[in-house]
């Protein structure tokens, strides 16, 4: 964003965006809600602080007990006060402005297990989220060991939940849902995906750190980054020649990983946590033999030039 000019905002240049788990509230922080990099960044630090306050002790215990390691109904009222606070106007996901950027995030309904659903800031073949902005959010994040499912409404039996690991990277739904919304002749300029951060080697059987995680939560962590990773081939085929950007700065995290205690990447939303992520990010981003800071002038210009193509 910067790259492309002082005040630029992610909804102003991307006609769509999606995401799951994580990354699915951060697509509706920057799409539905039209926040800008700095201000979701600002909000982030301070959800992070309310949703994943407890301790790495009590969050183990109740992995052992097989229970999700946060509370459910703090993450329903902390991103409704999130909501209110930053966007009163976009309380319902519903969005009936028509502004340029369409956003969806996935989750499953638990009366259609394995199926995985596209929840929408917008009226697509009429099919359309009748609830609000904060139930989308939570819906997506209950994700395997950290959240249970959630029911979208007080009064609603309508319950979602995130439960299969190998669905967190939507770049495929994303491509086939713009080409659906858009029709199948319009060209991708430019999709851009984002990484964890984590390799599936690093959760190999012979690597060192899987010694004293659980093994379902090795299993769910593995599961999620094999599955990203093969969304990731699969993406280089869909997509038209240099309109596909991942970035992903695995390598860092992997080489942080020998110098970390287990606990602080695989749980990775604390708090304290944040401000190394940032860092590696960072360096990730300005990292020159990688060829990054080419990628990101590639995607500035392709943003710019659709921009001006609208």
């Amino acid at each position: 964003m910067r790259s492309l000019g002082g005040g630029a905002k992610p909804c102003d240049y991307f006609d769509m965006m999606s995401g799951s788990g994580t990354g699915g509230l951060i697509a509706l922080m920057l799409g539905r809600l039209q926040m800008s990099v700095d201000d979701c960044l600002r909000e982030l630090t301070f959800i992070f602080g309310k949703l994943y306050e407890k301790p790495l002790q009590e969050q183990m215990k109740r992995l052992s007990k097989g229970k999700p390691r946060f509370d459910m109904p703090l993450s329903n009222e902390t991103l409704e006060d999130m909501v209110k606070r930053v966007a009163p106007d976009a309380k319902q996901m519903n969005d009936t402005s028509h502004q340029s950027c369409r956003t969806f995030v996935v989750a499953e309904n638990n009366d259609t297990p394995h199926i995985l659903e596209r929840i929408r800031s917008y009226n697509h073949r009429g099919n359309v989220w009748i609830w609000r902005t904060a139930s989308a959010m939570s819906s997506t994040m209950t994700t395997p060991t950290a959240f249970n499912s959630t029911f979208v409404a007080a009064l609603s039996m309508h319950k979602y939940s995130n439960t299969s690991p190998e669905r967190t990277n939507p770049s495929v739904e994303l491509l086939e849902e713009a080409r659906d919304v858009f029709g199948p002749h319009r060209r991708v300029g430019c999709l851009i995906s984002c990484g964890s951060g984590l390799l599936s080697k690093s959760f190999a059987p012979d690597s060192s750190l899987p010694n004293g995680i659980p093994e379902h939560l090795t299993r769910t962590v593995r599961d999620a980054v094999i599955g990203s990773e093969e969304v990731d081939l699969r993406m280089q085929k869909l997509c038209e020649g240099g309109s596909y950007f991942r970035f992903d700065p695995a390598d860092a995290i992997s080489a942080a990983m020998n110098e970390n205690d287990w606990r602080d990447i695989v749980f990775w939303e604390q708090l304290k946590n944040l401000d190394s992520i940032g860092n590696i990010t960072t360096t990730y981003m300005q990292n020159e033999d990688l060829g990054v800071p080419k990628w990101v002038e590639e995607c500035a210009f392709r943003l710019a030039v659709q921009k001006n193509n609208m």
